[in-house]
């Protein structure tokens, strides 16, 4: 309550405030803080505009540039008091700025939503959206400011679970500024998490012919490209983001994942590689390089990939089970079961990993402790079984391949190639572990006709049958 009383005497007492003294002398290390915060190196910023403060703690605009970079760490960080820190800063610029420039209050409104977020604190938010209010009632607020209070505002309204209300805003951003490129992004991720991919990418499109030399806008569209499975088109976006900026390390990331779901994991590797280059703190992008080595048959040195991930993330249960996965298909039935287990053991509800950790069993001769492991699955009233659960029950002999098949081409449209890859692939391992070779290989074969590369089971079904991308 009492952050939200301060933050409304804040704007209505903005005019009755002390007035700045930036010094000249300092306006090259302002130059340098904004263009550092612009390219988004926060602690430069930070580094600089506290020096700045330190010689003259009234100039509101190292004040307001020190706020925005605690603001960002403190988010980028999950640290909850780096981001006060920032929103104190921010108040301060404001309290003491001659020019009462708008622009003054967006880090104080984007620090409380997250803040709210990190420290969920609804009220936080609430505080964002009455601040904005207040900011759109005014006479006089120019286009551009006030399309950055709706984008703000909007924001707020997402983190309070007001998602229809917050994309009428980003609307409403867009009206008054149409090249305002964070309303254009997130309204466009709205529509498509709402499920309206044509209307996504139609603004998208509205974005590229306003923008056309902004690579985040390219970017993006490759990305809502890639998911609706246009991966021809994402690729072409991606590129077309590098050429207006080389060093657009997360578009060649990007294009990299696009290569590889579309079949050409070489050259997503030399993506990954470039990206790399440029920013080696990509944990994930080792998880993807490792991954073009995977289904080229190179499973060894996909785990040496994995494992760079574990080295700086011993916790990483996802890294444990790639290890898993790889080992698996090298048929390492030891080595994998111990990284499957080791996912369960960091993450215990990741029950996904039973239907391998029992296949896993099946293939070292250990079926009572595989039994052990199918029992949650046996317990459960038949309506409230899932996927995962009916090929449990398929390993342990509680049904047939032909009932499990069924199920899969029952299933939504959404995941039907999915199942049916799975299906087929653990039907080709029973084959193949009861010494039934051609009629595993035959499974394995329907399972890779499915297309769905980015399974783990499509990718076991490579390596049963030594066919590699």
């Amino acid at each position: 309550m009492r952050t939200t009383a301060t933050s409304t005497l804040l704007v209505l007492s903005l005019a009755a405030t002390a007035s700045a003294e930036p010094r000249p002398e300092h306006e090259s290390q302002r130059t340098q803080a904004t263009q550092a915060y612009q390219s988004g190196d926060y602690a430069r910023t930070l580094e600089i505009s506290s020096s700045i403060l330190t010689a003259n703690p009234t100039d509101d605009a190292a004040m307001h540039l020190r706020g925005s970079a605690r603001v960002e760490m403190g988010i980028a960080s999950k640290n909850s008091q780096l981001i006060r820190d920032g929103i104190t800063d921010s108040r301060t610029a404001l309290e003491t700025t001659k020019t009462g420039s708008y622009n003054y209050y967006m880090p104080y409104l984007y620090g409380m939503t997250n803040l709210g977020i990190i420290e969920k604190h609804p009220p936080h938010a609430k505080t964002s959206v009455d601040i904005a209010n207040q900011l759109l009632s005014r006479q006089g607020v120019d286009a551009e400011s006030r399309a950055n209070i709706l984008y703000q505002r909007a924001l707020a309204k997402n983190a309070l679970g007001e998602a229809t209300a917050a994309m009428e805003d980003y609307k409403l951003a867009v009206i008054a500024n149409p090249k305002h490129l964070g309303s254009l992004m997130a309204l466009a991720d709205a529509l498509s998490l709402a499920g309206q991919n044509d209307a996504a990418l139609a603004t998208f499109n509205q974005a590229v012919q306003l923008l056309p030399n902004e690579p985040l806008v390219h970017n993006n569209q490759g990305m809502l490209l890639q998911q609706m499975g246009r991966t021809n088109e994402a690729i072409q976006a991606f590129s077309t983001a590098l050429q207006k900026n080389p060093n657009f390390f997360i578009a060649l990331t990007n294009r990299g994942f696009s290569y590889l779901e579309g079949g050409n994991p070489a050259q997503a590797e030399k993506d990954f590689n470039a990206s790399l280059q440029m920013n080696p703190n990509q944990l994930g992008v080792y998880s993807l390089r490792g991954s073009t080595k995977l289904v080229r048959g190179q499973w060894k040195e996909a785990i040496a990939d994995y494992e760079i991930v574990l080295k700086s993330d011993p916790t990483n249960y996802v890294a444990y089970s790639d290890i898993g996965f790889a080992k698996y298909f090298g048929k390492d039935y030891a080595g994998a079961l111990e990284s499957f287990n080791k996912v369960v053991e960091l993450q215990p509800t990741a029950y996904f990993m039973n239907p391998w950790r029992i296949m896993t069993l099946i293939r070292l001769g250990r079926g009572q402790e595989a039994a052990v492991i199918a029992q949650a699955s046996r317990q459960k009233p038949e309506a409230q079984r899932d996927w995962i659960d009916q090929v449990v029950l398929f390993h342990v002999g509680d049904m047939t391949s032909a009932q499990l098949l069924s199920l899969a081409a029952k299933a939504d449209k959404s995941v039907q190639n999915a199942q049916a890859c799975e299906a087929r692939f653990f039907i080709g391992e029973q084959f193949s572990a009861a010494g039934r070779p051609q009629e595993a290989a035959q499974s394995y074969q329907l399972a890779l006709q499915m297309q769905t590369r980015g399974l783990s089971a499509y990718r076991g079904s490579m390596y049963a049958l030594n066919k590699f991308q």
